[in-house]
């Protein structure tokens, strides 16, 4: 025992150095950076392939605008155009309808758009959240009046200097007509979009992300409570969050996850033109998501390439139904991780003079035994961890085991 002991003191330098020097290293922005884009290429090995079937995209693209231009005339439409699709989506049976269009300014249509909107009472809006911050107008803080949530008070929302919702002709009175959920996101400072905040704070008004609000298109606030400090309840959906209270996105392996209809397909439909009739299980029971990507808008850049902004919005409503969102890292995965980097540094007490060839298959191994942990973790529980930070303690040891077998055969070679 006292043999064991005295050995442990011997190399105990070597493990508790690795780690100083791989945490200093993992503050650096560098190291901050590299972490993000290791993570991404994990996920994109570890990512499945879904298939999603309670939700719909309809885009509003450049061969819509052209096709039906005839029927409702230049870009952007009268209002009653909306609740005409309103109309027949939700007598096809779907269960709700999200516009990722910001429909903010007056135009013809809007009073047969509102009617529609009462009428069928399973319509969300989208509101963009703002980071100048101009004069809020009494119309912005009429629009959201009594449509502010109520999220857990422990939980940290993304707060914005301004808003920009519909019109309050959609949206009032409360909660009859049109619920609100925002759009907007600040992407990483690479550019990638990884994360959105679940809720947004306006002030003292409170939104959630419009992914969420589609699935409570008739319920006005349900109830939000903390299930952990990283796992939020709102209804039926156990969230998972980061410590600022964002979800971080999960991305299917197949490009296509969620359904995409252009709009010329669903309006000509919809028109009763001959031989475009579609069929209603298309849309029974779905949430469909109506945005458009005309003029190259509505664009972002995520960790698998650049995808429609719309299509992004449905993959997040379906992943919060499927629980397929990424848990993010906390301190005890990390530390079990930590725990295997520092396995090859334990095996000194065992083997303490080990050759440089023997040393470097160890922390090989070691290193490998990490990065498949790592692996296993994304893959069965989309749980993220630290990967660079137990790669660099694993490869600091072995420096700091060959500089001390370095040391000792010229301290030999000296007598």
């Amino acid at each position: 025992m006292s043999a064991l002991l005295t050995r442990f003191c011997q190399v105990a330098w070597i493990p508790l150095s690795a780690l100083a020097l791989a945490w200093g290293l993992s503050a650096t922005p560098l190291l901050h950076r590299l972490e993000g884009l290791a993570l991404d290429a994990q996920l994109r090995l570890a990512a499945q392939e879904h298939h999603f079937t309670e939700a719909l995209v309809i885009d509003i693209d450049d061969a819509s605008l052209d096709a039906m231009k005839p029927y409702f005339g230049n870009w952007p439409y009268p209002r009653d155009t909306y609740g005409l699709l309103v109309d027949y989506l939700t007598e096809m049976g779907a269960r709700a309808v999200a516009f990722d269009l910001v429909l903010f300014d007056q135009r013809p249509g809007d009073e047969a758009f509102r009617d529609s909107i009462h009428r069928n009472a399973n319509v969300v809006l989208a509101t963009a959240a703002r980071l100048d911050a101009p004069v809020q107008k009494a119309t912005a803080n009429a629009s959201m009046q009594d449509l502010t949530w109520l999220p857990p008070t422990e939980l940290r929302l993304e707060s914005w200097p301004s808003v920009q919702p519909p019109l309050p002709l959609f949206t009032q009175s409360a909660p009859s007509y049109a619920h609100l959920g925002v759009v907007s996101a600040i992407p990483e400072s690479d550019g990638l979009l990884r994360r959105i905040p679940l809720f947004h704070r306006f002030g003292e008004q409170v939104l959630p992300a419009i992914s969420l609000a589609a699935h409570f298109p008739k319920e006005p606030r349900p109830s939000a409570r903390m299930n952990s400090p990283t796992s939020v309840q709102v209804g039926p959906l156990n969230i998972p969050v980061d410590k600022d209270g964002a979800m971080h996105l999960y991305f299917p392996s197949n490009h296509d996850p969620v359904v995409s209809l252009p709009f010329e397909r669903v309006a000509q439909a919809m028109l009763g033109a001959q031989g475009k009739v579609l069929n209603a299980q298309t849309f029974r029971g779905k949430t469909i998501f109506v945005g458009s990507t005309a003029f190259f808008t509505d664009r972002v850049l995520t960790p698998v390439g650049e995808m429609k902004g719309v299509n992004v919005l449905a993959l997040i409503h379906q992943s919060l139904a499927q629980g397929l969102l990424l848990k993010a890292s906390n301190a005890l995965v990390c530390g079990l991780l930590l725990w295997v980097a520092l396995l090859p540094a334990l095996g000194l007490l065992i083997w303490p003079q080990r050759r440089m060839a023997s040393a470097t298959g160890v922390a090989l191994a070691g290193g490998g035994l990490v990065y498949a942990c790592h692996f296993v973790l994304l893959y069965l529980w989309h749980q993220e961890s630290a990967l660079l930070l137990p790669l660099l303690v694993v490869a600091f040891t072995l420096l700091l085991e060959n500089i001390r077998a370095l040391r000792q055969c010229a301290k030999g070679a000296a007598y």
